[in-house]
């Protein structure tokens, strides 16, 4: 893993955070080296078929109205989909979210 930092700032290997950080950063890179497959297939889609790896939903769902007026929801591929609250004004994040059938 690169690592961008400059040279008077503290060092940030992972062996020298606390051991609970560490733990979470491991379970962080097995999930990111988890979909790699998928990624690689999406790229594979869009170089072969032209389907955008990073899409809005209405991409898949142009019937339903509450995917087609989503602003806060994307699709990496067809199976994986991101939820954003970009509103910056709330401590805690209260959101709905439509999941299609």
């Amino acid at each position: 893993m690169r690592n961008n930092y400059s040279n008077n700032k503290q060092k940030q290997e992972f062996f020298r955070f606390q051991e609970t950080y560490q733990v979470g950063m491991k379970e962080s890179l097995k999930q990111r080296y988890s979909l790699l497959r998928y990624y690689y297939t999406c790229l594979w889609k869009a170089s072969t078929n032209g389907d955008p790896v990073v899409r809005h939903p209405m991409y898949d769902w142009p019937n339903l109205d509450e995917m087609v007026r989503s602003d806060n929801i994307y699709m990496i591929g067809t199976a994986l989909r991101v939820t954003a609250n970009f509103d910056q004004h709330e401590e805690t994040p209260d959101f709905k979210s439509y999941f299609p059938n």
